[in-house]
């Protein structure tokens, strides 16, 4: 247990079926993006870059939005420079592509 909450508060399954233009949109974007670059191909990040790969897709959309407001910041400026010119919706698709990847 993480702060006095329940473990089935932390996970999150994801039941159900891919949207598979979502899927492919998502992907793009993360190939566009070079998001491979920091978190790896397999998007499981390593040492001080973080794991996207099946992260809850509400805090993948809040992340994201927060590195553009500049209300999250990262170890570097990179994470903002690339959010910049995204707009909303491909967070949306971006975070429900990542959430969906094992």
């Amino acid at each position: 247990m993480i702060a006095n909450v329940p473990q089935t508060k932390l996970s999150n399954p994801i039941s159900d079926t891919q949207d598979a233009a979502r899927m492919e949109r998502g992907r793009a974007l993360a190939q566009q993006n070079r998001c491979n670059f920091c978190h790896q191909s397999n998007f499981q990040g390593l040492e001080n870059v973080p794991r996207l790969a099946g992260q809850r897709e509400d805090y993948l959309i809040k992340s994201l939005r927060g590195y553009k407001d500049g209300s999250r910041r990262g170890y570097d400026a990179q994470m903002s420079e690339v959010v910049y010119a995204m707009k909303d919706e491909d967070f949306v698709d971006l975070a429900y592509f990542l959430a969906r990847l094992q």
